[in-house]
């Protein structure tokens, strides 16, 4: 009788690799949404993210971006499409519109 293993490699090896592939982009992801992280600045020293507002109610959290920031601020329901272009004088705040809470740490693009 032969082993898998000793036959063909390749499909643990993938698997593996798969595997560790998903374990990485969570762990990203969770640090990149973790409200407790550092503030992100800019060269300028202007602020990029604000993690402090998870959490807040959205109508409040547009009004504190308003008048921080001379960004344009927009609110978006979690789950809506949105267009993936990078634009430094956009903010958006996603929340949950059962609660009416930012979900998400708004942020520059």
């Amino acid at each position: 009788m032969t082993c898998l293993l000793s036959r063909r490699p390749s499909w643990l090896v993938v698997a593996l690799l798969l595997v560790a592939a998903v374990a990485v982009q969570g762990a990203v992801r969770r640090a990149s949404e973790d409200p407790t992280s550092s503030t992100v600045m800019a060269a300028s020293g202007e602020k990029t993210e604000w993690p402090e507002l998870v959490g807040q109610d959205a109508t409040a959290a547009q009004a504190t971006l308003e008048k921080e920031t001379s960004k344009s601020v927009f609110t978006v329901p979690m789950g809506n499409m949105v267009t993936m272009d990078y634009r430094p004088d956009r903010v958006r705040i996603f929340y949950d519109p059962a609660t009416n809470k930012v979900t998400k740490a708004p942020k520059i693009g």
